[in-house]
C-alpha cells in the first residue's frame, strides 16, 4: 500500500508539473500566424502548404524574372519557387499530421510530443538509476529551461528533434510490448484455443513492435534534423560495444532496416525540391556559396603551421561531419558560457552529479556499468556536439555579446541538457541521503528542487530581452504593425526588411536586406512593376539625406517617409 501511495504520488507531481510547464509553454501560441524567429515562420508556412497541397512548391514569377532574388530569411528561391532553407523534417510531420486535425494544431504539435517525451524519460531513467533519481530527473527535464523555452518556441525543430529521440530510446530500453507479452494471459479456461493463438502472436511479433517503433522514430528524428546522425550513430556504436553480448544479430538487421526504412520519405522529399536524396536547403542555392565562403575563409586565415590540419578539415566526409570547422579553443569557451555558466544552478548540481556514476559504494555490479555506460555516451556527445557547434560563433541577438538562451548554442546543445537532468538528480538525491533524519531528507529535496525550479521560471520567463513574458509581448506589438503595414503596402507591393521579413511574410513580397548593393541595384527595376517599401530602423536626418542626395540619386530614385511605428518607421521608394 505504501508503494502504491507513493508512486502515485510520484506520478501526481509529474503530471503536475507537466500541466504547468505545458500551459506556460502555450504563452506565445495565443498570438497566432506569428513568430519570434525566421525559422519559426518559415517551418509554420511550409507545413501550411504541405497540409494543403501536399507540396512546399510556392511560385513567384516576379522572384524568377530577376534571378531568384525575393525571399525572407529561412527560405531560398530556386527557379522562382520558394523552399525552406533548412531541414523539411518539420512541416512534412506537422503538415501531414495538419491534414487531418487542421492547421490551427500546428503550433501545438510539438507541446503535446514534447509531453510524452517527458513521460518516456521518466520510464526509461527507473531503467538506468533509482527510482527517486529518475523521478526527479523528469521533473528536473520538464522545467529545465533549455527545454521549455524551446518548447514555448514550439516551430524550432529542435525540440521535435530530441522528443523524437527520447521516445525512440524509451522503446528501446523500456521495450513496452515486450513487457505486455511476458504479463498478457487470458484467464479463463475455456478461451485455451484463444490462448495458445495469443502466446504464438505475442512470441513472434510482439517483441519486434517496440524495434520497428524505436528504429521508426530514430528516423523521424534524422529527418527532423539530419545533421545530428553522425553524434547519434557515436553514441549508438558506444552502447553496442558495451552491451553486443545481449544483443541478438536479428534484432540489430530489423532495427537498420526500419531506421533505413524510415529515411527513405526524406530522401524522396530532398530529391523532388533540391534535385538531390543529399540535398538541403543548407546545400542548395545561395546557402551552398555561404558554406563554401565559410570554408574557403577559415583555410585563408590558417598559419603555414596549421596548413595540414585545415586540409585535412577540407576532406568531404569531415566538412560533412564539422560544417564549421574545428576549433577547441572557440568551442571551450562556448561551453563554458552556454554549458556551465549560462544556467550556474544547475551545473553545480551535474557536475559532481556526473562523477557520482562512478561510485561504487553500494552498487551491484550491473548498476555500475549502466552507470559508467551513461557517462561514457555523455561524454562522447558533449565532445561531439561541444566541438561540432561550438567551433562556430552564432549571433542571434543583435549584441553579438549578449550570453542569453534564445542563442542557437542552447538549442543545438538540447541533447546536453536533457542528458544532465539525472546526474543534477543524482547530486540532490546524494545531499539528501547526507540527513539523518527522514524528515530533513524531503526537506532537503524540497528546498534543492524549489530553489532550481524559481531559477529556471525566471530564466525563461523575466531575464533578458529574449524572455517569453517580453518575446510575448513583442508579438502582440508585431501583429498591430503588420495590421497598420498590410493598410498601407498594396497587395503586389514589395516591402525591404533587415528583421522584419517574419512580420510581413506570407502577406507582402519581402527582399532582404536593404544594405546591400544587390538590393540598391533591383530597386529601378522593382518600381517598373510594384510599388516598393522599406521598413526598418527610423534612418537619423544625415542617413535619410545620404540616400536622398547620393546613393539613390545614381539608381534614379528617392525615399520618404511614411509612417511612424515607435523605434521603427515605413518608408517608400519612388523613382525620380
Amino acid at each position: 500500500m505504501r508503494d502504491f501511495l507513493l508512486n502515485n504520488r510520484r506520478f501526481f507531481l509529474i503530471v503536475t508539473f507537466l500541466i504547468v510547464t505545458f500551459f506556460g509553454a502555450t504563452i506565445l501560441i495565443q498570438h497566432t500566424g506569428i513568430y519570434v524567429s525566421p525559422d519559426e515562420t518559415a517551418n509554420a508556412y511550409f507545413s501550411e502548404l504541405f497540409s494543403d497541397a501536399g507540396t512546399f512548391f510556392s511560385y513567384n514569377p516576379l522572384s524568377e524574372s530577376l534571378g531568384d532574388v525575393l525571399y525572407p530569411r529561412s527560405m531560398i528561391s530556386l527557379d522562382g519557387r520558394l523552399l525552406p532553407s533548412g531541414f523539411i523534417g518539420l512541416p512534412v510531420l506537422y503538415g501531414s499530421l495538419a491534414a487531418f486535425v487542421g492547421v490551427l494544431f500546428v503550433p501545438w504539435f510539438t507541446l503535446i510530443i514534447s509531453v510524452l517525451a517527458v513521460v518516456s524519460w521518466y520510464f526509461t531513467t527507473k531503467k538506468l538509476f533509482p527510482k527517486r533519481v529518475a523521478f526527479l530527473a523528469t521533473l528536473l527535464l520538464a522545467t529545465h529551461p533549455a527545454w521549455w523555452y524551446y518548447t514555448a518556441r514550439s516551430l524550432m525543430p529542435n525540440s521535435l528533434f530530441v522528443s523524437l529521440v527520447l521516445l525512440a530510446i524509451f522503446f528501446l530500453v523500456v521495450r513496452p510490448f515486450k513487457m505486455l507479452r511476458n504479463g498478457y494471459k487470458i484467464k479463463q479456461k475455456r478461451w485455451k484455443f484463444l490462448n495458445k493463438v495469443q502466446k504464438k502472436l505475442l512470441r513472434w511479433w510482439v517483441p519486434f513492435v517496440d524495434l520497428v517503433l524505436s528504429a521508426g522514430l530514430f528516423g523521424a528524428a534524422v529527418f527532423v534534423r539530419p545533421s545530428e546522425v553522425f553524434w547519434m550513430a557515436a553514441a549508438a556504436l558506444c552502447v553496442l560495444v558495451v552491451y553486443w553480448k545481449k544483443e541478438h544479430w536479428k534484432a540489430s538487421v530489423l532495427f537498420l532496416l526500419i531506421f533505413i526504412i524510415a529515411l527513405l520519405p526524406m530522401l524522396h522529399f530532398h530529391e523532388m525540391f533540391y534535385g538531390g536524396a543529399l540535398k538541403t536547403g543548407y546545400n542548395a542555392g545561395e546557402s551552398a556559396a555561404v558554406s563554401v565562403g565559410v570554408a574557403e575563409e577559415v583555410v585563408s586565415t590558417a598559419t603555414d603551421a596549421q596548413l595540414a590540419w585545415y586540409t585535412f578539415l577540407e576532406i568531404p566526409i569531415i566538412k560533412a561531419v564539422f560544417p564549421f570547422g574545428v576549433h577547441p579553443r572557440n568551442a571551450l569557451q562556448h561551453m563554458g558560457w552556454y554549458l556551465v555558466s549560462l544556467f550556474w544552478w544547475l551545473s553545480l548540481l551535474a557536475i559532481p552529479g556526473f562523477f557520482l556514476l562512478f561510485s561504487r559504494r553500494k552498487k551491484m555490479k550491473s548498476t555500475r556499468a549502466r552507470h559508467r555506460t551513461y557517462a561514457l555516451v555523455f561524454l562522447v556527445v558533449l565532445g561531439w556536439l561541444g566541438v561540432m557547434y561550438g567551433s562556430w560563433s552564432f549571433h542571434d541577438n543583435p549584441d553579438p555579446l549578449a550570453i542569453t538562451i534564445a542563442n542557437s548554442y542552447v538549442r543545438y546543445w538540447l541533447p546536453l541538457y536533457v542528458m544532465s537532468t539525472p546526474l543534477i538528480a543524482y547530486s540532490i538525491h546524494w545531499l539528501a541521503k547526507k540527513a539523518t533524519v527522514d524528515g530533513a531528507k524531503n526537506v532537503a529535496i524540497v528546498g534543492l528542487m524549489s530553489a532550481c525550479v524559481v531559477l529556471n521560471s525566471y530564466a525563461v520567463f523575466w531575464q533578458g530581452d529574449d524572455a517569453l513574458f517580453t518575446m510575448s509581448a513583442m508579438l502582440q506589438d508585431s501583429l498591430e504593425i503588420r495590421a497598420s503595414v498590410l493598410e498601407i503596402v498594396p497587395e503586389q507591393g514589395v516591402i525591404v526588411v533587415d528583421r522584419a521579413d517574419k512580420i510581413f511574410f506570407p502577406y507582402r513580397t519581402v527582399r532582404y536586406p536593404l544594405r546591400d548593393e544587390t538590393t540598391y541595384q533591383l530597386l529601378p527595376v522593382l518600381l517598373e512593376t510594384s510599388p516598393v517599401y522599406y521598413y526598418g530602423i527610423t534612418f537619423p536626418q544625415e542617413d535619410l539625406d545620404f540616400l536622398n542626395q547620393k546613393k539613390l540619386p545614381e539608381l534614379g530614385v528617392r525615399v520618404e517617409q511614411k509612417e511612424i511605428f515607435g523605434e521603427e518607421s515605413l518608408y517608400q521608394f519612388f523613382a525620380l
